[in-house]
């Protein structure tokens, strides 16, 4: 198995991390809560876009990585309201 192809195995295995906290999540709000709750989803979503589009701007990856997480927070809290 050569170096890319464990680093892209890591790499998958790292988005499937992501994936897999968003499941469980998803997974606790319907068995505890029972009422369809899907603000993660579409946290996860604004966070993911706005990521997206600053990064089409050229704003600089850690602001836009900072910019997207409070996006995405300010959108839970938002609904948590």
């Amino acid at each position: 198995m050569g170096e890319a192809a464990i680093l892209k195995s890591l790499a998958l295995a790292g988005d499937a991390g992501v994936y897999a906290v968003l499941a469980l999540g998803i997974g606790l709000a319907f068995r505890i809560v029972r009422f369809p709750d899907l603000s993660a989803e579409g946290s996860f979503t604004l966070g993911a876009v706005t990521l997206f589009l600053m990064t089409e701007a050229s704003v600089p990856l850690p602001l836009a990585l900072v910019a997207s997480a409070l996006t995405g927070a300010a959108a839970g809290a938002v609904t948590a309201l």
